[in-house]
């Protein structure tokens, strides 16, 4: 039996495998996003805000959102898996400078988009 020309198999090996990745996407957002939940409450906390800042809330959804999917594209191409053979000390400490660097172009990247909205909607030019 075929769906549009593609064998059952190939379907359902696709189907496990999105499966399996969106897993993988759901734990790693769900992590990032407690992490920079954490930090804007702790950031109103320590400034003594009384209230719950809303759209820091939505950019740490937001961020968490694009960083887990960076992540996982980054671990697809197999980024920082150069000392793959070595102590385990060096492949930890590699992918993490890696991704490191990784994150923080996008965020740069972000600030950068965020700013220029924010810019253009008050009609600042950017």
């Amino acid at each position: 039996m075929t769906v549009d020309n593609i064998p059952m198999s190939r379907l359902r090996r696709v189907k496990t495998i999105a499966y399996a990745e969106f897993k993988q996407f759901l734990v790693i957002f769900l992590y990032l996003w407690v992490v920079f939940s954490l930090l804007s409450i702790h950031k109103s906390i320590v400034l003594s805000e009384h209230n719950l800042d809303y759209p820091e809330q939505t950019f740490a959804i937001i961020n968490a959102f694009i960083f887990a999917k960076v992540l996982l594209v980054g671990e697809h191409f197999g980024l920082g898996t150069k000392f793959g053979h070595k102590p385990l000390i060096y492949p930890i400490l590699h992918k993490s400078f890696i991704f490191t660097l990784v994150i923080i172009c996008f965020h740069v990247f972000g600030t950068g988009i965020r700013s220029r909205i924010v810019f253009q909607r008050w009609g600042m030019g950017g």
